[in-house]
């Protein structure tokens, strides 16, 4: 007879870590752009509602891809809506199918303030309306800057863009925002310069027809204002310092690309997330490209370069990356590096 074992000396093994995690950043977001950039424009598909999120917002899927959508229409899980392909720069772009009745309940109409939208954004895609905020002058003077500084001169950029104008002006009536600050926006600049221009003139008639530049400058940042609420991405082009060109979006990231955006549908992540791509040109390395995910104080991040040296020289420095972040109090969870034969 075997004896018993003494269950009470085994341990389970523990689970081990590996100490550099590798997660894989923004490769399903570019799956589910490729799905969606094989549908042609004006072609009709269906988009089925998986679930609702906290914003409004809606998870379907279209094309064997689960985006989020926008709907102006009151909508429920199950739900099949026919949507049409009116755009595809910056990124894809679908409308409601005029008329059309929605599988399961939900009537796909379209409100007075959406159809307005939607004509204010169409005329300006077929007027060649700019897709991004362009930056008008270098943000720093040299590259010999610190990294604090260089961060600053970024946020300032997008902070007084004069794209989120009007949501500083609610802060400044509430007393959140100073009055300095708000005037530094280009619509509050520009109406300074109209009131100088009517005092010089001493009558309106002369000042009319001097208003008309700025009012054309600032009537610009209008259809960039209802794609940034339609898309809720943001991009801007222009130069980070003298002959260093910079590309930077910036969004809220709902998960949807990672898990279906169960998570958030469920409510059990509750932290804000947001993703951000950078793509530049450096004098040794090449053109790279990063994709960043941030969670709280938690980043994952990719990097893409044109050559497989500069992919080697940024895995060899990925150790002093990891602690320059954490000295700044960001966690690195995961970092890839890789060659992209396509180019950035």
């Amino acid at each position: 007879m075997l004896p018993r074992a003494d269950l009470t000396s085994i341990r389970p093994v523990a689970a081990i870590d590996a100490p550099r995690p590798l997660v894989t950043v923004a490769d399903a977001r570019q799956d589910t752009l490729a799905l969606l950039s094989r549908i042609a424009l004006g072609q009709q598909v269906r988009a089925t509602v998986l679930s609702m999120l906290e914003d409004g917002s809606a998870l379907a899927r279209v094309a064997d891809a689960v985006v989020r959508l926008n709907l102006p229409v009151q909508a429920k899980v199950g739900d099949t809506l026919q949507l049409i392909k009116a755009g595809t720069e910056p990124r894809p772009t679908f409308l409601l199918a005029p008329g059309a009745q929605a599988e399961g309940g939900a009537t796909t109409t379209v409100s007075a303030a959406g159809r307005l939208i939607d004509h204010l954004l169409q005329n300006a895609r077929r007027d060649g309306a700019p897709a991004a905020l362009q930056g008008n002058a270098p943000l720093l003077k040299s590259a010999q800057m610190p990294p604090a500084q260089i961060a600053t001169a970024l946020r300032t950029a997008l902070e007084f863009s004069g794209l989120f104008y009007e949501s500083h002006l609610a802060q400044w009536t509430s007393g959140h925002r100073t009055l300095p600050d708000v005037l530094r926006e280009p619509q509050a600049q520009e109406a300074r310069q109209l009131a100088a221009q009517a005092a010089q003139a001493g009558a309106a008639r002369t000042a009319e027809p001097a208003a008309d530049a700025p009012a054309r400058q600032t009537t610009q940042l209008i259809p960039l204002q209802l794609e940034t609420l339609e898309q809720q991405r943001v991009l801007w082009r222009g130069e980070l310092w003298p002959g260093q060109p910079l590309e930077w979006e910036i969004g809220r990231d709902d998960g949807s690309e990672d898990d279906g955006g169960q998570q958030r549908a469920a409510g059990t992540d509750a932290e804000p997330a947001w993703h951000s791509v950078v793509r530049f040109e450096l004098p040794r390395l090449g053109k790279v490209s990063a994709a960043l995910r941030l969670a709280g104080d938690r980043l994952q991040l990719q990097l893409r370069t044109e050559t497989d040296d500069a992919a080697l020289a940024l895995r060899r420095h990925g150790g002093q990356l990891s602690e320059a972040l954490a000295a700044a109090g960001s966690t690195l969870e995961s970092l890839k590096v890789q060659r992209d034969a396509a180019g950035t």
